[in-house]
């Protein structure tokens, strides 16, 4: 008869098996996509100009009028500036590949801090295929772009695993460097306060100035204008944000009026909203949305545990709200419903509660964002998708389970947050019973 620790041995070495033939067949996958990367070079190259502007001390609207990104973001360039454009854009790939693979796993790790079940081999297995399976779309999407989504998000998921193992230093650090360069993480700042985590919101505040004057502070040292970020804030952070608002920039008319390319609330309603609606003017309509998706994020927020697990489900609250609120949502930025989709997958395979209800959810976000625009459908059903918002919509409905989660089917607390929990509740009434039997024996 065989012992037990020879067949746990022998499933051991198996496991590991097949855990090095999957890590071979994804090198080779990346191997053989990079062909295919590398036939369309888009963002790689408007971020490289910009990077090129900042460092020559030009105006970088002037200079490139398609970069209407945070400065910051050109200086962050600025390494890849001497580089060819071959070796540019191979370095590019594997550091997107890389970001790609940490978004994975710290979604995972800030996962099994909600569901500790979700650690289970097994259960893993399946979050993993399915996340993948809902995500690769917009995987997809940065890589053809070659957009800098995803190395964002992969900041933002590194600071929130901070946050989640209470290194609030580095976790508003990190957030605020995805806000330097990026904009929209901004959203975290007031999460921060509003969760009363005040030392993480305090290095936010700290880093995320500094980072936004560091390219004039650096273009001031070498003697040419200091003047990007405010030029940012007024020729278009302030143009974008002001609903109804105008710009005679490059990037106005490629963005904000009627293109299929803008995906946020703001492109969906120029598309949809031309005319005054029911006798509303379309800028009181934009304002209407904004309005209930932001105060959808409030209530969802305020009434969420202020527990280090529940970082998970209040990130991916505000990450929908990042698609939805954003002046410009591309196809692209919806790589960060990586967490959303990660979090409601582990809920339905460790929570039976949550299974059928969150199931369908999820069937339903898959479809409206991935079903109906994709090369199978037909570009025709794309185009009515993108025109009508499916994309954000799909994003929109995970807000359903999301809640589910805040106000229903709450996750259990971990163990060791149960053994705590009733030591400090029935300390003060043991300490009661203490006193009055020292009294007793006093009277006695």
């Amino acid at each position: 008869m065989p012992r037990a620790g020879g067949v746990t041995s022998r499933i051991g070495h198996r496991d590991e098996r097949w855990r090095y033939i999957g890590w071979i067949a994804l090198a080779i996958a990346v191997a053989l996509y990079y062909g295919r990367y590398a036939k369309n070079v888009i963002n790689l190259v408007v971020y490289s100009i910009g990077a090129e502007c900042l460092w020559n001390g030009q105006p970088l609207l002037e200079c490139a009028p398609e970069f209407t990104y945070p400065p910051a973001l050109a200086f962050a360039m600025i390494p890849f500036v001497p580089l060819s454009p071959e070796l540019r854009l191979l370095i590019w790939y594997l550091i997107s590949i890389a970001a790609t693979l940490a978004c994975v796993g710290l979604s995972e790790a800030l996962v099994k801090r909600l569901y500790p079940a979700a650690a289970n081999e097994s259960n893993l297995i399946w979050i993993r295929a399915f996340t993948g399976l809902l995500s690769l779309k917009f995987i997809l999407s940065v890589l053809t772009y070659q957009s800098y989504d995803t190395m964002i998000l992969c900041v933002i998921l590194f600071g929130l695993w901070a946050l989640a193992n209470r290194q609030a230093m580095i976790a508003g650090a990190a957030l605020a460097f995805a806000a330097a360069l990026k904009a929209t993480p901004l959203i975290f700042l007031p999460y921060l306060l509003v969760k009363r985590r005040f030392v993480a919101a305090a290095t936010f505040v700290v880093v995320f100035a500094v980072l936004c004057i560091l390219p004039d502070l650096v273009s001031a040292l070498k003697g040419t204008r200091s003047d990007y970020f405010e030029n940012w804030i007024s020729q278009i952070v302030g143009p974008a944000f002001t609903p109804g608002g105008n710009s005679p920039r490059f990037f106005w008319h490629g963005w904000m009026g009627q293109t299929l390319d803008n995906l946020s609330l703001r492109g969906i309603i120029n598309r949809l909203v031309r005319e005054p609606f029911l006798g509303v003017d379309p800028r009181t309509v934009l304002i209407a949305a904004y309005v209930i998706v932001a105060a959808a994020i409030a209530v969802l927020l305020l009434s969420s545990p202020r527990r280090d697990e529940f970082i998970a489900v209040d990130s991916a609250i505000l990450m929908i709200g990042m698609l939805a609120l954003s002046p410009i949502s591309s196809r692209y930025h919806f790589i960060i419903l990586l967490l959303p989709y990660a979090v409601l997958v582990a809920a339905c395979v460790c929570d039976r509660r949550m299974r059928v209800f969150g199931g369908w959810m999820l069937l339903a976000s898959f479809i409206l964002a991935t079903g109906t625009s994709n090369d199978v459908t037909g570009q025709d059903l794309a185009e009515f998708s993108h025109a009508h918002g499916f994309l954000l919509i799909g994003a929109l409905v995970l807000f359903i389970p999301l809640a589910a989660i805040v106000w229903i089917w709450q996750p259990p607390l971990p163990q060791a947050a149960r053994n705590r929990r009733p030591a400090k509740r029935n300390a003060p009434r043991r300490r009661a019973v203490k006193i009055g039997a020292a009294s007793a024996v006093q009277s006695n």
